[in-house]
């Protein structure tokens, strides 16, 4: 074989996996957009995190998002309780390359100890993020993304403050 035709079948698979990974992300796009329009013929939307906990307004509801992908629309009650609970940490872990310290010294006089191996930042994040939803006829625990606790909370306090107020109804 040529090298130009080994260049030109090398080009050929990168655009290729170009072409299917732009496909993919339109995919995934167009899936994000249709459940969007999926929660929005249901009702108004009163709180969200993100697309797996929506809370609507009239009439109060609450849509979880099943493993499978598919949703459960279930009511809010006076007796709903909504929470947040968070475990986890983003931890950095330093480490030296001592083993490659050692022998790029011994190789330039002690020079290299200086330049090589020098310490490395591994950032490991363990976070875990649930919203818990409580009523006397069902309950689910939906995990959420970590970056999304603001919203979780604020998802939280809107639908403890609807709940109150179907309560005083």
């Amino acid at each position: 074989m040529s090298d130009s035709f080994t260049t030109f079948m090398c080009l050929a698979l990168v655009v290729l996996f170009f072409v299917a990974a732009i496909n993919k992300g339109i995919q995934d796009g167009k899936k994000k957009q249709g459940i969007e329009e999926e929660l929005r013929r249901v009702g108004a939307i009163e709180a969200r995190v993100g697309q797996s906990v929506v809370l609507f307004s009239d009439p109060p509801r609450v849509s979880v998002q099943k493993a499978d992908g598919s949703f459960d629309l279930r009511p809010l009650t006076s007796d709903t309780v909504v929470s947040v609970e968070s475990a986890g940490s983003i931890t950095a872990v330093r480490g030296r390359n001592l083993a490659s310290k050692a022998v790029a010294g011994a190789f330039t006089f002690g020079a290299g100890a200086f330049v090589v191996g020098n310490a490395k930042t591994k950032n490991i994040d363990n976070r875990e993020l649930y919203v818990i939803i409580e009523s006397p006829s069902w309950a689910h625990v939906q995990k959420v993304d970590p970056t999304l606790g603001q919203e979780a909370r604020q998802f939280a306090a809107s639908a403890n403050r609807l709940a109150k107020q179907l309560s005083e109804k």
